[in-house]
């Protein structure tokens, strides 16, 4: 079995991803985009982007990053 990270905002699914490409996206992510079902992950100048949708667009807080960084990482 896969081991999988689910993105969910209140009862709403985002994303499943696999835990290999995020951690390793989340380690290096060189100016690509992660995208997988609604969101796309980029980097702008050192900071996680999230779009939803392709509508909304968030800076997830440096601190948020740090965690998940540390949850993901293998």
């Amino acid at each position: 079995m896969d081991d999988l990270v689910i993105l969910w905002a209140g009862d709403r699914t985002l994303a499943v991803l696999h835990r290999g490409p995020l951690a390793d996206w989340l380690w290096c992510p060189g100016g690509r985009r992660l995208i997988q079902d609604d969101i796309v992950l980029y980097d702008h100048d050192g900071r996680l982007g999230l779009t939803i949708d392709e509508e909304a667009a968030y800076f997830v807080d440096e601190q948020a990053v740090e965690t998940l960084r540390s949850v993901i990482m293998r």
